[in-house]
């Protein structure tokens, strides 16, 4: 699997938690009970920067080199190009509405509701083809000099939320979404089975290589650390794919979600 791509889902994810972390909001909302307005405002500061500035982008030029090596296969995936222009184009409405809202001191009414909830379910809906549709067909079509071109242009890109360098600004962004996935009692609607949520708590207790080639034994796969840094995900001794030098904790994560991407990419559709 290209590590772009690898990336690209990986992204998927947390963008993901943080719309559970909008529909907590949302629930609260429609139900009477106080909203949130500065977490509000804190998402959507990071909804409006890296997916709309870096990860809708990365999408788009993985689109242009399927559409370079498979034009037929890419004319699918046309619409899903041009709802990055709108997805930025809701953002873009969402942030006036909660910065009216919050600025009222009134709190987000009904409309904003209305509004946040088209939002979510507009995203994850896009997620959802992306990763059921898109991405594998772009994997059946890129060449490896298509691959080398995409992960060397894009690896380097780094999601903001869920990135160390980033800590100080988004740490209670961060903080409110581990607080939801400990609390399944919080969790409605998309993605709030209960298997979610022991997987999160599977992923709290994997902080080392051990942890995780324990949980991984049945499937196969071994993360093994490199002599020259950063570590290797191998499959019965087979070589999968190089994590670059990273702290241990990073890449238990990173090896877990490629595994996962993998399973879920040969799952049918339905």
């Amino acid at each position: 699997m290209s590590d772009a791509i690898f990336m690209l889902r990986l992204e998927h994810g947390n963008t993901a938690r943080l719309l559970g972390l909008l529909e907590d909001q949302l629930h609260r909302l429609e139900s009477g009970a106080p909203v949130d307005g500065d977490l509000l405002l804190l998402a959507h500061e990071y909804l409006s920067g890296y997916p709309e500035q870096c990860h809708h982008p990365k999408e788009d030029l993985l689109y242009r080199l399927l559409q370079r090596r498979d034009p037929l296969a890419a004319e699918a995936f046309a619409d899903l190009v041009a709802e990055h222009q709108l997805l930025a184009q809701r953002t873009q409405r969402l942030g006036h509405e909660l910065r009216d809202a919050v600025g009222r001191g009134k709190g987000p009414d009904g409309r904003l509701a209305a509004n946040l909830r088209e939002f979510v379910e507009l995203q994850r809906q896009h997620m959802v083809r992306e990763e059921r549709d898109f991405f594998p067909a772009a994997l059946r079509s890129l060449t490896r000099d298509d691959v080398a071109e995409l992960d060397h242009r894009l690896f380097d890109q780094r999601d903001h939320l869920f990135n160390t360098e980033s800590e100080a600004h988004f740490e209670r962004l961060r903080r409110e979404i581990m607080a939801l996935a400990a609390d399944p009692a919080r969790q409605h609607g998309y993605g709030s089975s209960r298997s979610a949520h022991d997987e999160l708590a599977l992923l709290r207790q994997l902080t080392n290589v051990e942890q995780l080639n324990r949980a991984l034994s049945a499937s196969g796969f071994r993360l093994v650390a490199c002599r020259s840094g950063g570590y290797s995900l191998e499959r019965e001794g087979h070589w999968v794919m190089d994590i670059p030098d990273c702290d241990e904790g990073r890449a238990v994560w990173a090896a877990y979600y490629f595994v996962k991407g993998l399973k879920q990419a040969r799952a049918p559709g339905p």
